[in-house]
């Protein structure tokens, strides 16, 4: 699997759903999706690029954890939380755009 593209109908990705996908370089997400749960592209180790859609208001711990093909990620203006470690060892990310609306940002999320 190398592209996925989520329906519109899915309102959350919950946890772990993508986890250890290593041949993954994209996903869409569409505007229905208003959370990104805990450790859903973990070790997704060849996802390239991500969209981030305007709906989503939260991104769970260790999202994108170990993702070494990420290079950059722009995060939108409805995101109000990000948890712990979520870019964690994404040791390709060069870009990422943090808007004012982010609160919090969670423990070691860019060690």
């Amino acid at each position: 699997m190398k592209s996925i593209t989520i329906p519109n109908s899915v309102e959350s990705i919950g946890d772990w759903a993508f986890y250890e996908c290593r041949s993954l370089t994209s996903i869409v997400i569409p505007d229905s999706v208003k959370s990104i749960g805990n450790r859903v592209f973990r070790w997704c180790t060849s996802l390239e690029n991500i969209v981030i859609p305007d709906s989503v208001e939260s991104i769970g711990d260790w999202a994108f954890y170990n993702c070494t093909s990420l290079t950059s990620i722009v995060i939108p203006d409805s995101v109000k939380s990000i948890g712990d470690g979520v870019f964690r060892w994404c040791t390709s990310l060069k870009s990422i755009v943090i808007p004012d609306s982010v609160k919090s940002i969670g423990e070691g999320t860019f060690s």
